[in-house]
C-alpha cells in the first residue's frame, strides 16, 4: 500500500477510548473462515478487507490506529516472494548478507573493484589465489566468458569444488578453471606418480585398461599444466585470501608476463599495509 499523504487523511473525532476488545465479538471472521478464504485462492486484500468489514471497533479507531490495523494484516497476509535472477551481484550479495566471515567480508562493491584493477577479460590467462569459497573464481570465470584460463592454486591437490560455480550456472565457463597444487607449482618438487598400467603389462579387463587410461591422462594434464605455469607469461595474479599474501606474490610473480596485474585483498589493511 502506497504511503498516505498528510493532506490524503480524513478529519476524524475518533480517540480509541471507545474501544473494547471483546474477542470474537469484535471480529467476528474466525482464524478457520480465514483459512478457507486463503485455500480458496482468494486474494490478501480481500481478505483484510472482510476483516475491515465486520470489524466492530474499526470506524472508532484513530486513522493512525487503522493504518497500523492494516500493516499489520498486510505483514500477516501478503506472503510475496521474489524470484532473483542468479548473477554475481545477487550471488555476493546474498553470501554477505548471511554469511560474511565465509566469504572473508567481500562486499559486491570491492569485488567489482577487484575485477575492474585486475583487468579481467575474455582470452586472459589468470593465477587465483581463493579462500572465499570461490567467489573470486566464479568472478574470474564470468569476465573470462568460457575464453582463456583460470589456474587456482592451493594446499589440496584435489581438484576444488565451488558450489557457487554451479549457483551462477558457469558449468560450461568452468571448463577453463584448472587446479594445482602449491607442492606441484615448485619447479624443484617431483610429483610421486601412480603406475600407467599393470606391473604384468596385461590388463585383467576393460574396466582395468580405462582406468589405466584415465590415470595416465590425469598425470599427463599436470604435467602440461606446471609446464604451463613454469613457462609464465600469465596476465595476472588475483589474491582473496586468509593467508600472509607477499609470500604468495612471491612465489608467484616470476611467472606473470611484464605488465600483469598483482590484485589483493585482505580482511585486514595490516597485511597490505607490510
Amino acid at each position: 500500500m502506497p504511503p498516505t499523504l498528510l493532506e490524503e487523511l480524513e478529519e476524524t473525532g475518533a480517540t480509541n477510548e471507545l474501544i473494547v476488545d471483546a474477542g470474537e465479538y469484535v471480529q467476528p471472521l474466525t482464524s478457520d473462515e480465514i483459512e478457507v478464504l486463503k485455500k480458496s485462492g482468494v486474494h490478501f486484500s480481500e481478505i483484510i478487507k472482510k476483516q475491515i468489514e465486520t470489524h466492530v471497533n474499526y470506524e472508532l479507531k484513530t486513522e493512525y490506529s487503522k493504518d497500523k490495523y492494516r500493516k499489520r494484516k498486510e505483514a500477516k497476509f501478503a506472503k510475496q516472494m521474489a524470484i532473483l535472477e542468479p548473477s554475481l551481484f545477487n550471488v555476493a550479495s546474498y553470501l554477505f548478507e548471511k554469511d560474511p566471515g565465509r566469504i572473508l567480508g567481500l562486499r559486491v562493491d570491492t569485488l567489482s573493484q577487484i575485477a575492474n584493477l585486475a583487468n579481467l577479460r575474455p582470452g586472459g590467462r589468470f593465477l587465483v589465489v581463493d579462500t572465499t569459497g570461490g567467489l573470486l573464481v566464479a568472478t574470474t570465470l564470468e569476465r573470462l566468458g568460457g575464453s582463456g584460463t583460470v589456474l587456482y592454486l592451493s594446499e589440496t591437490d584435489t581438484p576444488p569444488e565451488f558450489p557457487i560455480v554451479d549457483l551462477l550456472n558457469l558449468k560450461e565457463k568452468a571448463e577453463t578453471l584448472k587446479h594445482l597444487d602449491w607442492a606441484a607449482a615448485d619447479e624443484e618438487h617431483v610429483p610421486i606418480r601412480a603406475p600407467i598400467e599393470p606391473p604384468t603389462g596385461e590388463y585383467k579387463s576393460e574396466g582395468q585398461r580405462e582406468r589405466y587410461e584415465k590415470r595416465r591422462q590425469a598425470l599427463e594434464a599436470q604435467a602440461q599444466l606446471r609446464e604451463d605455469l613454469f613457462a609464465g607469461e600469465w596476465d595476472g595474479l588475483l589474491i582473496a585470501a586468509q593467508y600472509e599474501p607477499f609470500s604468495i606474490v612471491q612465489r608467484l610473480t616470476p611467472y606473470l608476463a611484464g605488465s600483469a596485474t598483482v590484485t589483493i585483498y585482505s580482511q585486514y589493511l595490516q597485511s597490505i599495509h607490510h
